[in-house]
């Protein structure tokens, strides 16, 4: 079932007639539009956003260039997404082939392999079947030997499949940039991912077998794209269906629907006329070996419109039932998504170092400024944020939010904490607080970067190296892939070998799916492998989950117990006991390869609080604020309770007015007065001192009930700018409204729309 066996004459002839007929057409726009691209990208200033891994242009022009799949991680789809996965109904296939357990991070390789082995078998030419990966390979100067790679590959036998893992490697170097290629000599598959390999492409040739003949694959959109979209390759094209496939053990998610809705309406406008006779939309994942599909007739003409309009960003007509007539780029979409990219990029350079003690008003680029310098996670909205104050006193700081009514919380990432006291009085306890945290904790901290420290203590010496050098040598040999040598080897696969020793809350990491845990409560400690934060194999101890799950680094870490001469204590008293505990890390133990699956989540629970109180100890940064934490905190509070208030004694509450004591009867009965003559009885002394006491307001007279009255016809301008017009009226929490502009919003509420306050979502 070779590719010379599956590709029908009538296959070949089908696809020659296609190509001339649509080659003159095809000629002018693919060439205006790299023209265009080519053009753009000379007068664009070129960004590197590590929050989505890729190479960003932002030109003068009304352009910016985005993928399919970059756009798609930006949007913000409806609750379900603009098609929801249950709407898709699925077909199973079955056969007695089995997929065999990798590494995860082999996965990426594993599906592009699939991908592009399924397309050559079927029939495709080899340059076209990998052409990415060619372009890659252009892109970092490899051409040669992509070229040589794509000579090795012939069929379904391991040397082809080894040269095809090979070959897609420099993938990344076309769809994200040559920062994030690394040689591609160091992917040697395993048999057990060349045998799923072969599983997946023959289960996909089946599946193409049964659903064909394909009429289009690995295609792209030349005639669709515009000043937002300008890249995304679809999968297949048969007679009535649009097919992408994923090969995954997941079911179908929104973002999937999303793409695969994107590819279609690209295709529509592109020039590609297949698509006008598409039927239905389809998802196929080989690994399941389920088909998931849903009819066009499914999909309503305003869901179309929507993705047209505030996703790919066409100029659409006000008629949903036009929405195939969309064009060119709608520069409000095209601004708003410059606007994001341009909110993510700002770095002011804050730096708390070069503050004083004291309170100051910071802007919320100065806050992100700093915090993306010691996290990872992508920049949040900052929507509930009107302002940001930072603190700083004796060497620590904390970071406030206020909102626009005043409001205050403490900042921890894009997470907000509500502070119910003056922001004094956090100024004044900082130094105290700090401190605490610290003479609690310091010693089970010290003890987890201790731990840490010998974890990286574990790695391979030269002669240990030298012997997998030869082992990787012996396996290019056996495929026929060249190898690279030893000191260029060792450059990109030398991290493989040694141990992470990175430290989040009461977890360190041996590498990315082994980890210990090391318990605050007595100290002991859980070595454990994690696929999932609900599939967890705990050992009985490390030297244990070493030789089961990292065998070849079972002799690095003997020789490290032998190393340790100091032997480093790792002891730690625990802040409730005087109890004292040594983790043993790098002793020897005897190796049982039992492992219990637990799939209770709750240390995640407390590693997660550890890992706030842990910036303290790391950075000097409050991100979390426990008030029974200080020492003289219950007195406080019983001095709070017991000290009577002065009659006479005034006080500015949050409400913006002043407000004095008329009598103190007692801590949760005193009686206020505000300047414009409002008594409040029954209030507590604490909220008085804190400013908190709101002014009640003033009793409604009852309304006499009025008939229901519809509100269809009625006309707003909302708060966006734009007038809106109930077209539906259901009762108070259900009305429909058409904005001017066409969006229709269903299941509003009668008092947004009064108050001006439906979204125009975009």
């Amino acid at each position: 079932w070779l590719s010379i066996e599956l590709t029908s004459l009538h296959l070949l002839r089908m696809r020659a007639e296609r190509a001339a007929k649509s080659e003159k057409k095809s000629r002018k726009k693919t060439k205006k539009w790299r023209e265009i691209k080519k053009k753009l990208i000379k007068k664009s200033t070129v960004y590197q956003l590590r929050e989505f891994s890729t190479v960003l242009y932002l030109s003068e022009e009304d352009y910016i260039l985005l993928s399919v799949t970059k756009r798609i991680s930006i949007v913000q789809q409806p609750k379900s997404g603009y098609i929801p996965p249950k709407a898709l109904t699925a077909e199973a296939y079955y056969d007695d082939m089995k997929i065999n357990r990798i590494n995860p991070a082999h996965k990426a390789i594993q599906g592009m392999a699939v991908d592009y082995l399924t397309r050559y078998v079927n029939g495709t030419p080899k340059h076209i079947a990998f052409k990415i990966s060619l372009m890659g390979a252009k892109n970092v100067d490899e051409l040669d030997n992509a070229k040589r790679l794509l000579n090795q590959i012939n069929g379904l036998d391991s040397t082809s499949i080894c040269a095809a893992c090979q070959l897609v490697g420099y993938d990344v170097a076309y769809r994200r940039g040559p920062r994030f290629f690394s040689p591609v000599e160091t992917i040697i598959p395993s048999n057990k991912m060349i045998a799923n390999i072969i599983v997946l492409v023959k289960r996909s040739i089946t599946f193409l077998k049964k659903n064909g003949p394909v009429v289009l694959d690995g295609f792209t959109f030349e005639g669709g794209y515009n000043g937002i979209i300008s890249s995304g390759d679809g999968d297949y094209l048969t007679a009535d269906t649009l097919w992408d496939f994923k090969v995954s053990k997941s079911k179908p998610e929104k973002n999937q629907t999303l793409q695969i809705l994107i590819y279609y309406i690209l295709g529509i406008h592109s020039i590609h006329q297949e698509f006008q006779h598409i039927k239905k939309l389809g998802l196929f994942n080989p690994e399941s070996n389920i088909a998931y599909t849903i009819s066009l007739s499914d999909i309503s003409d305003d869901v179309f419109q929507s993705v047209s309009r505030d996703v790919i960003g066409y100029c659409t007509p006000d008629d949903a039932k036009q929405w195939r007539t969309a064009s060119g780029t709608n520069k409000k979409v095209l601004n708003e998504v410059k606007s994001y990219f341009s909110y993510l990029l700002k770095d002011t350079g804050f730096s708390p170092d070069n503050y004083d003690d004291g309170i100051y008003d910071i802007t919320v680029d100065d806050y992100w400024s700093y915090y993306k310098k010691i996290s990872d996670n992508p920049r949040p909205k900052f929507t509930r944020t009107h302002s940001i104050k930072f603190i700083k006193n004796s060497g620590y700081f904390m970071f406030v939010s206020v909102a626009e009514k005043g409001t205050t919380c403490l900042l921890h990432g894009g997470s907000l904490r509500s502070l119910k006291k003056p922001l004094q009085y956090y100024y004044d306890r900082l130094p105290e607080y700090a401190t605490t945290i610290l003479q609690k904790f310091s010693k089970y901290w010290d003890a987890l970067y201790s731990i840490s420290k010998q974890i990286q203590a574990v790695a391979f010496d030269e002669e240990e190296m030298k012997k997998e050098y030869e082992k990787y040598i012996s396996e290019c040999k056996e495929h026929h892939i060249e190898s690279l040598d030893f000191d260029f080897w060792s450059q990109y696969k030398g991290n493989a070998y040694k141990f992470s020793g990175k430290v989040h809350g009461c977890i360190v990491d041996i590498d990315f799916f082994n980890h210990i845990y090391l318990n605050p409560f007595d100290g002991t400690i859980t070595p454990y492998s994690a696929l999932s934060m609900y599939m967890k194999y705990v050992y009985k101890n490390i030297p244990s989950l070493i030789a089961t799950e990292r065998p070849e680094m079972l002799p690095a870490f003997d020789r490290a117990i032998e190393e340790n001469t100091d032997k480093e204590s790792t002891a730690l008293v625990l802040a409730d006991s005087k109890e004292k505990r040594t983790p043993p890390v790098l002793e020897k133990h005897e190796i049982d390869t039992y492992n219990e699956l637990v799939t209770d989540t709750s240390i995640y629970g407390i590693s997660n609080r550890m890992k706030a109180l842990q910036e303290i100890y790391d950075h000097g940064l409050i991100v979390v604020w426990y008030d029974n934490i200080l020492p003289h905190y219950e007195l406080e509070e019983e001095s709070n309770q017991s000290q009577s208030l002065n009659i006479g004694e005034t006080k500015l509450m949050d409400c913006g007015m002043v407000a004095t004591v008329l009598s103190d009867n007692g801590y949760k009965s005193i009686t206020i007065q505000f300047e414009d003559g409002t008594v409040v009885k029954n209030c507590r002394r604490d909220k008085f001192r804190e400013g908190k006491i709101k002014k009640p307001s003033p009793k409604q007279k009852p309304t006499i009930p009025q008939p229901k009255i519809s509100y269809v016809g009625k006309t707003k301008t909302m708060n966006c700018g734009l007038n809106a017009t109930v077209i539906e009226d259901f009762g108070c929490k259900n009305i429909t409204v058409q904005f001017e502009d066409g969006l229709i919003k269903k299941n509003c509420r009668r008092d947004k729309f009064r108050e001006g306050k439906i979204g125009h979502r975009i």
